[in-house]
């Protein structure tokens, strides 16, 4: 079973925290089963909520600043580090311009631990929510 930290993060990319129509909320009361109000819910059948949003999470997976690139460029050389993470071997200075003023070498061992984080980290998918 998922954390509690897991499942808020979750739960608010899955309602938009609670910006979405609850007629289209799995769990409010109109998709929950028991016709109760989201919070009477969790309270009552925490289990099930969790449940609701794990499924919702495995039909929604996170998508990274790579997949998105890699949509555009399917044929980008992916490499992987000793971790088995992989990254693209671009440099965020170089395509990024928000990096070229923030960014700090220094602060990563390796090149490789910079790009895989650039790479894998999360981007907003909030236009592809049902």
């Amino acid at each position: 079973m998922m954390d509690a930290v897991k499942y808020l993060r979750l739960k608010g990319k899955m309602t938009l925290n609670c910006q979405t129509d609850c007629r289209i909320c799995r769990l409010s009361r109109y998709n929950n089963g028991i016709d109760k109000s989201c919070k009477i819910f969790e309270t009552q059948n925490a289990d099930k909520a969790v449940e609701i949003v794990e499924k919702w999470a495995e039909e929604h997976p996170v998508k990274t600043r790579m997949d998105k690139f890699l949509e555009i460029y399917p044929n980008a050389g992916v490499e992987r580090n000793r971790r088995t993470k992989a990254f693209l071997r671009i440099c965020p200075i170089s395509i990024d311009t928000t990096k070229r003023k923030t960014h700090n070498c220094s602060q990563y061992n390796t090149c490789n631990d910079c790009l895989v984080e650039y790479w894998n980290e999360e981007v907003d998918d909030t236009n592809e929510r049902d």
